[in-house]
Parts: C-alpha cells; sequence; structure tokens
C-alpha cells in the first residue's frame, strides 16, 4: 500500500464531545434511545452496507 501524503488529514487538535444536557434544559429534550442501543444500530447500519 502506498499513502499519498497529499490526502492525509492532521489529527484533530480537539476532542468531540457532546452533552446533552443544554438541549434538556433550553429545548425540554431528552433522548429515548439509549447511548449503546444507538451504536448497536449504527454499527449494523454499517456492517450491512458492507457485506456482500
Amino acid at each position: 500500500m502506498r499513502v499519498n501524503p497529499e490526502f492525509v488529514r492532521a489529527p484533530e487538535a480537539v476532542q468531540l464531545v457532546g452533552d446533552a444536557e443544554k438541549a434538556k434544559r433550553v429545548l425540554d429534550w431528552e433522548a429515548r434511545m439509549p447511548f449503546a442501543e444507538l451504536v448497536k444500530m449504527m454499527v449494523r447500519a454499517d456492517h450491512d452496507v458492507l457485506s456482500p
């Protein structure tokens, strides 16, 4: 495998972290699905796309 340095992206400078507390406070919004279930759904969807 060869890597073209022109297409290598620099690492992210900031850590991306989400917190739904503001959405709950400001919008009175609360997630109905547990995070672990959301991750399972996302993995299954990726698996379905990538599996022959």
